[in-house]
C-alpha cells in the first residue's frame, strides 16, 4: 500500500516537472505566413524626351512641332544632337503676313528648311551662356545676332521669353517671334491708296510670298531688285519698298 502510493507521488512530481518548462500566455497562436510578404516596386523615372517629343508636350508650339515635319526634320531634332532651339510659339507664327505659313509649307525642303533651321544651333547653350554671346553659328549656316537690351535678350530682334526647357538632346528657349534668315526679308509698308500690309520677300527669289486676306484672296508681287521695290500686282496698284 505505502509502496503502490510512493509511486503515485513520483509519476505526478514527474509530471509536474515536465510541465514546469511550459508557459501559457492565454493568447490564440498566429499561424505562419503561407506565402512571402508582397514589396513595393521602386518607381520608375521615364527617360527624358527629345527636343521634338518637349515641344510637343509643351503645348505652345504646334505650329513649330507641324513645319518641323513637314520639312522632314523631326529624326533630325530627335538624335544625339545636342541642339539648342530658339522656337517661335504659336502666337509668333500667327503674326506672320498672312500666307507666309502657307506658303512656306508649299516648299518644305527649301525656304521652310532654310527658315527652320535657323533656329537652330548645334550644342547645348543654357541661358547663361546665351546672355555671353553676340553671335551664334546656326545649322542653316547663318549666324544670330544676340544683344541683351533693357534686360531682355533678344536673338536676331526676337525676344527670349522662356529660357532653359531642357530636354535630354539639348535645351529650347522660347521666343516672341519668327527669325528669318538673312537673305529673307519683311516688306516695309505700302504705297498710298492699298490697305497696310507685308510680305515675305527672300534674294534672288521671282516673287514675294503670297499675302492672303481674309477673305482667303491671295497675292503675290514681281520683285524689281534693282529699283528696289516690289512692283504693282494684287487687287489693287501699290508697291512695296525692299529695303
Amino acid at each position: 500500500m505505502k509502496a503502490g502510493y510512493l509511486y503515485g507521488i513520483a509519476v505526478l512530481l514527474i509530471v509536474l516537472a515536465i510541465c514546469a518548462g511550459c508557459t501559457d500566455t492565454g493568447g490564440t497562436e498566429t499561424p505562419a505566413p503561407t506565402t512571402a510578404p508582397e514589396t513595393t516596386a521602386m518607381p520608375t523615372t521615364e527617360a527624358p524626351m527629345t527636343i521634338v517629343e518637349t515641344a510637343a508636350a509643351d503645348g505652345r508650339f504646334t505650329t513649330l512641332v507641324a513645319a518641323v515635319d513637314a520639312a522632314g526634320l523631326t529624326d533630325t531634332l530627335n538624335g544625339p544632337g545636342p541642339f539648342t532651339v530658339f522656337a517661335p510659339t504659336d502666337d509668333a507664327f500667327a503674326a506672320l503676313p498672312n500666307g507666309t505659313i502657307a506658303a512656306l509649307l508649299e516648299d518644305p525642303e527649301g525656304l521652310l528648311t532654310e527658315v527652320l533651321t535657323f533656329h537652330v544651333v548645334s550644342g547645348r547653350y543654357m541661358a547663361a551662356d546665351v546672355v555671353n554671346l553676340d553671335a551664334a553659328p546656326t545649322v542653316q549656316g547663318a549666324n544670330l545676332t544676340i544683344t541683351v537690351e533693357d534686360g531682355d535678350v533678344m536673338v536676331d530682334g526676337a525676344r527670349v521669353v522662356v529660357t532653359d526647357i531642357e530636354a535630354s538632346n539639348g535645351v529650347i528657349h522660347v521666343i516672341d517671334a519668327v527669325m528669318l534668315p538673312p537673305t529673307c526679308h519683311l516688306t516695309v509698308g505700302t504705297s498710298e491708296g492699298a490697305p497696310d500690309h507685308q510680305h515675305v520677300w527672300c534674294e534672288g527669289a521671282a516673287e514675294t510670298l503670297p499675302f492672303c486676306n481674309d477673305m482667303g484672296a491671295c497675292h503675290t508681287h514681281p520683285i524689281d531688285e534693282g529699283g528696289n521695290m516690289a512692283e504693282a500686282a494684287g487687287a489693287g496698284p501699290h508697291t512695296h519698298d525692299l529695303t
